[in-house]
């Protein structure tokens, strides 16, 4: 799949990661960290290998109670792979009243 997303000449792909701890990982996300950092790092190893210029790798993620002191380290982690993050803050456009912001955003 990696091999043809390299192919298809995107622009860019975003990757969401909720921190990296992989307990943290798990309780936001339902999946297992180390599988999603492998496919990652797979995709950065076969763009390199084929000289691809794109598409562009990005991180995102939100700053939440549970990652919010780890940023500094979170940041390093992605950079020693050559991977630039973009961290948002949690919005609640839709107004959902069942979106526990206050419980989990930083402000």
């Amino acid at each position: 799949m990696a091999k043809g997303l390299l192919d298809a000449g995107i622009d860019r792909i975003h990757f969401s990661v909720q921190g990296i701890d992989p307990d943290v990982y798990f309780k936001i996300m339902q999946l297992k960290f180390e599988k999603t950092l492998r496919n990652i790092e797979r995709l950065m190893e076969l763009k390199e290998q084929g000289g691809y210029d794109k598409p562009k790798v990005r991180v995102l993620m939100l700053d939440t109670v549970e990652i919010h002191d780890k940023l500094p380290e979170i940041r390093a982690f992605w950079a020693e792979r050559g991977i630039k993050i973009h961290v948002n803050q949690l919005e609640n456009r839709g107004h959902h009243s069942k979106l526990r912001n206050e419980d989990i955003a930083v402000h």
